[in-house]
């Protein structure tokens, strides 16, 4: 009985995380806000503390708009943005994807990821003008009852001025169903039970 249990809760686990679908996504077209948001999702950013939507075409990069992270010389990390995303009861985060290019006549570089669920850093590099697609797959899944917090920060990889152009960025992930968080709880007592029988007996 209580391996049938199991076998459902995994059961369960995998038609969850198949759902997973897209959380959030901006443009950058004319803001640095959300271009879509999924029901049960709250999203805050991109708060920029440099970072801002540029006219990539003025730039001599193709398309509309970008988020600008810019570095001057012989800096580390600077120029960073954090996008903030919770949902209700809970959040899971599986991965971001986003173009990524250079201003013409910059140098390239790395955008750092982190966030402040666990210790994970992801870095993406670029030296090219053309906008490339790019995948972080986090493993394990990034998930929380609270906020994920990503933190993406300009990485400085010369002595030049530098800039990077995000564009299209989006989130993918799951928001649990407060139904399927029921029928997890409910497993869990009916497990507990039936461990409690199997002892008396």
């Amino acid at each position: 009985m209580f391996r049938g249990l199991t076998a459902l809760a995994l059961g369960l686990i995998c038609s969850i995380n198949a759902q997973a679908a897209l959380l959030t996504s901006f443009n950058f077209n004319t803001n640095l806000s959300p271009t879509t948001t999924s029901p049960g999702v709250t999203v805050t950013g991109l708060t920029p503390v440099q970072a801002r939507v540029s006219q990539v075409n003025n730039l001599g990069v193709g398309g509309t708009g970008a988020a600008q992270f810019a570095s001057v010389p012989n800096q580390t990390y600077l120029n960073s943005a954090t996008l903030t995303l919770s949902g209700t009861p809970s959040i899971q985060v599986d991965s971001l994807k986003f173009d990524l290019a250079k201003n013409v006549g910059a140098a390239g570089g790395s955008l750092k990821i982190t966030n402040n669920v666990n210790s994970d850093v992801y870095e993406v590099s670029t030296n090219s003008t053309t906008f490339s697609s790019k995948t972080i797959t986090f493993n394990p899944i990034i998930s929380t009852s609270g906020s994920i917090v990503f933190t993406i920060a300009r990485k400085s990889d010369s002595s030049n001025a530098s800039a990077l152009l995000m564009d299209n960025l989006e989130v993918y992930g799951v928001v649990p169903e407060p139904a399927s968080m029921a029928v997890f709880a409910g497993l869990g007592l009916v497990g507990a039970a039936m461990r409690r029988r199997s002892r008396k007996s």
